[in-house]
Protein backbone atom coordinates (compact mmCIF):
# COMPACT_ATOMS: atom_id res chain seq x y z
CA UNK A 1 0.00 0.00 0.00
CA UNK A 2 1.26 3.46 -0.54
CA UNK A 3 1.77 6.12 1.31
CA UNK A 4 -0.77 7.64 -0.17
CA UNK A 5 -3.35 5.39 0.17
CA UNK A 6 -2.21 4.47 4.10
CA UNK A 7 -3.63 8.26 4.72
CA UNK A 8 -6.79 7.90 2.76
CA UNK A 9 -7.28 4.46 4.32
CA UNK A 10 -6.64 6.20 7.63
CA UNK A 11 -8.85 8.97 7.07
CA UNK A 12 -11.51 6.51 5.97
CA UNK A 13 -11.26 4.58 9.42
CA UNK A 14 -11.81 7.48 11.47
CA UNK A 15 -14.74 8.96 9.26
CA UNK A 16 -11.89 12.17 8.40
CA UNK A 17 -12.66 12.33 4.42
CA UNK A 18 -13.69 15.24 3.33
CA UNK A 19 -18.22 15.84 2.66
CA UNK A 20 -20.78 17.96 2.97
CA UNK A 21 -21.39 16.32 5.74
CA UNK A 22 -17.76 16.27 7.61
CA UNK A 23 -17.15 20.19 6.37
CA UNK A 24 -19.96 21.46 7.57
CA UNK A 25 -20.15 20.50 10.89
CA UNK A 26 -21.16 23.44 13.44
CA UNK A 27 -22.37 25.62 10.31
CA UNK A 28 -25.86 25.91 8.26
CA UNK A 29 -24.65 24.70 5.14
CA UNK A 30 -25.98 22.73 2.15
CA UNK A 31 -24.81 19.37 3.09
CA UNK A 32 -27.09 17.40 0.28
CA UNK A 33 -25.35 14.84 -2.26
CA UNK A 34 -23.16 16.89 -4.80
CA UNK A 35 -24.66 14.22 -7.38
CA UNK A 36 -28.26 15.17 -6.74
CA UNK A 37 -29.14 12.06 -4.94
CA UNK A 38 -31.78 14.35 -2.46
CA UNK A 39 -29.12 12.28 0.32
CA UNK A 40 -26.75 13.99 3.22
CA UNK A 41 -23.33 13.99 1.77
CA UNK A 42 -21.61 11.75 4.02
CA UNK A 43 -18.29 9.06 3.89
CA UNK A 44 -21.16 6.24 4.11
CA UNK A 45 -23.34 7.27 1.43
CA UNK A 46 -20.83 8.37 -0.81
CA UNK A 47 -18.88 4.90 -0.82
CA UNK A 48 -22.32 3.01 -0.11
CA UNK A 49 -25.52 4.49 -2.09
CA UNK A 50 -24.79 7.11 -4.12
CA UNK A 51 -25.09 6.42 -7.67
CA UNK A 52 -22.08 8.45 -8.98
CA UNK A 53 -19.49 5.91 -7.34
CA UNK A 54 -21.45 2.87 -8.34
CA UNK A 55 -18.57 1.78 -10.54
CA UNK A 56 -16.48 2.15 -7.75
CA UNK A 57 -18.27 -0.19 -5.22
CA UNK A 58 -18.59 -2.79 -8.44
CA UNK A 59 -14.77 -2.45 -8.76
CA UNK A 60 -14.33 -2.96 -5.06
CA UNK A 61 -16.67 -6.08 -4.76
CA UNK A 62 -14.46 -7.59 -8.09
CA UNK A 63 -11.28 -7.01 -7.07
CA UNK A 64 -12.19 -9.03 -3.57
CA UNK A 65 -13.87 -11.62 -5.15
CA UNK A 66 -10.97 -11.97 -7.72
CA UNK A 67 -8.64 -11.88 -4.83
CA UNK A 68 -10.41 -15.13 -3.02
CA UNK A 69 -10.81 -17.22 -6.26
CA UNK A 70 -7.24 -16.67 -7.04
CA UNK A 71 -6.38 -17.80 -3.42
CA UNK A 72 -8.56 -20.73 -3.49
CA UNK A 73 -7.28 -22.00 -7.35
CA UNK A 74 -4.01 -22.14 -5.70
CA UNK A 75 -4.94 -24.16 -2.55
CA UNK A 76 -6.70 -26.53 -5.00
CA UNK A 77 -9.92 -25.97 -5.61
CA UNK A 78 -12.16 -25.46 -8.32
CA UNK A 79 -14.05 -22.26 -8.76
CA UNK A 80 -16.92 -21.78 -10.53
CA UNK A 81 -17.23 -18.18 -11.16
CA UNK A 82 -21.36 -16.68 -10.91
CA UNK A 83 -22.99 -19.47 -11.34
CA UNK A 84 -27.11 -19.27 -11.93
CA UNK A 85 -29.00 -21.56 -10.13
CA UNK A 86 -32.50 -21.37 -10.97
CA UNK A 87 -34.69 -21.56 -7.41
CA UNK A 88 -38.48 -21.45 -6.81
CA UNK A 89 -37.92 -18.15 -5.30
CA UNK A 90 -36.09 -17.26 -8.88
CA UNK A 91 -32.92 -17.12 -10.14
CA UNK A 92 -29.49 -16.84 -7.25
CA UNK A 93 -26.37 -16.29 -8.64
CA UNK A 94 -23.34 -16.48 -6.00
CA UNK A 95 -19.99 -14.92 -6.50
CA UNK A 96 -18.71 -18.25 -6.37
CA UNK A 97 -19.03 -22.50 -5.77
CA UNK A 98 -15.58 -23.60 -4.74
CA UNK A 99 -15.15 -27.49 -4.74
CA UNK A 100 -12.70 -29.87 -3.93
CA UNK A 101 -13.00 -33.49 -2.87
CA UNK A 102 -16.33 -33.94 -1.73
CA UNK A 103 -17.12 -30.58 -0.40
CA UNK A 104 -18.37 -27.28 -2.45
CA UNK A 105 -18.04 -24.40 -0.96
CA UNK A 106 -21.31 -21.00 -1.73
CA UNK A 107 -19.55 -17.91 -1.20
CA UNK A 108 -21.39 -14.73 -1.39
CA UNK A 109 -19.15 -11.44 -1.21
CA UNK A 110 -20.78 -8.56 0.38
CA UNK A 111 -19.26 -4.59 1.64
CA UNK A 112 -21.86 -3.29 4.03
CA UNK A 113 -22.66 -0.01 5.93
CA UNK A 114 -21.76 0.53 9.82
CA UNK A 115 -24.98 0.99 10.19
CA UNK A 116 -26.32 -2.92 10.29
CA UNK A 117 -24.70 -5.33 12.69
CA UNK A 118 -22.07 -7.78 10.54
CA UNK A 119 -23.08 -10.38 12.11
CA UNK A 120 -26.86 -9.99 11.34
CA UNK A 121 -25.59 -9.41 7.37
CA UNK A 122 -23.61 -12.43 7.16
CA UNK A 123 -26.47 -14.70 8.68
CA UNK A 124 -28.48 -13.10 6.01
CA UNK A 125 -26.10 -14.23 3.26
CA UNK A 126 -25.96 -17.47 4.03
CA UNK A 127 -29.44 -17.94 4.47
CA UNK A 128 -30.21 -16.50 1.18
CA UNK A 129 -27.99 -19.12 -0.66
CA UNK A 130 -28.99 -22.40 1.66
CA UNK A 131 -31.30 -23.76 -0.05
CA UNK A 132 -29.18 -24.38 -3.04
CA UNK A 133 -27.58 -26.99 -1.38
CA UNK A 134 -29.33 -29.21 -3.55
CA UNK A 135 -29.03 -28.09 -6.62
CA UNK A 136 -25.47 -27.70 -6.10
CA UNK A 137 -25.06 -31.00 -4.96
CA UNK A 138 -26.66 -32.37 -8.16
CA UNK A 139 -24.78 -30.27 -10.26
CA UNK A 140 -21.15 -30.40 -8.88
CA UNK A 141 -21.64 -34.12 -7.48
CA UNK A 142 -20.58 -33.27 -3.93
CA UNK A 143 -22.14 -34.30 -1.15
CA UNK A 144 -21.11 -31.73 1.20
CA UNK A 145 -22.40 -27.89 0.99
CA UNK A 146 -21.63 -25.34 3.00
CA UNK A 147 -23.19 -21.92 2.02
CA UNK A 148 -20.68 -18.82 3.67
CA UNK A 149 -20.40 -15.10 3.25
CA UNK A 150 -17.42 -13.24 2.84
CA UNK A 151 -19.16 -10.19 4.68
CA UNK A 152 -17.13 -6.44 5.56
CA UNK A 153 -17.97 -3.32 6.36
CA UNK A 154 -17.47 -0.51 4.05
CA UNK A 155 -14.22 0.59 6.84
CA UNK A 156 -12.40 -3.14 6.23
CA UNK A 157 -14.12 -4.60 9.48
CA UNK A 158 -14.65 -8.13 9.32
CA UNK A 159 -17.66 -10.17 10.35
CA UNK A 160 -16.36 -11.84 13.50
CA UNK A 161 -18.57 -15.59 12.44
CA UNK A 162 -17.53 -14.72 8.10
CA UNK A 163 -13.79 -14.37 8.83
CA UNK A 164 -14.01 -17.31 11.53
CA UNK A 165 -15.63 -19.73 8.90
CA UNK A 166 -13.47 -19.12 6.29
CA UNK A 167 -10.78 -19.59 8.18
CA UNK A 168 -11.93 -22.59 10.10
CA UNK A 169 -12.62 -24.27 6.91
CA UNK A 170 -9.29 -23.43 5.04
CA UNK A 171 -11.17 -21.80 2.44
CA UNK A 172 -8.84 -18.19 3.36
CA UNK A 173 -5.48 -17.82 5.41
CA UNK A 174 -5.62 -15.36 8.06
CA UNK A 175 -3.16 -13.55 6.24
CA UNK A 176 -5.70 -13.08 3.67
CA UNK A 177 -8.35 -11.30 6.20
CA UNK A 178 -6.07 -8.35 6.15
CA UNK A 179 -5.28 -8.28 2.18
CA UNK A 180 -8.70 -8.62 1.89
CA UNK A 181 -9.66 -5.39 4.51
CA UNK A 182 -7.11 -3.47 2.64
CA UNK A 183 -8.46 -3.79 -0.45
CA UNK A 184 -11.76 -2.62 0.84
CA UNK A 185 -10.04 0.39 2.17
CA UNK A 186 -8.14 1.36 -0.78
CA UNK A 187 -11.50 0.52 -3.31
CA UNK A 188 -13.07 2.91 -1.24
CA UNK A 189 -11.01 5.92 -1.24
CA UNK A 190 -8.89 5.07 -4.78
Amino acid sequence: MSGRDFILCTKLKYNALPSRSRCGRGRVTDRLCRAGCAQNETTGHILQACPRTHGMRVRRHDAIVNYTIRGLEQRGFVVAKEPMFNTAEGRKKPDLVATRGDEAFIIDAQVVSDCEPLRRAHRRKVEKYGDLTPIVSAQFGVQTIIPMSLTLNWRGVWSSDSAQALVENRLLRKSDLSVISSRVSVGGVA
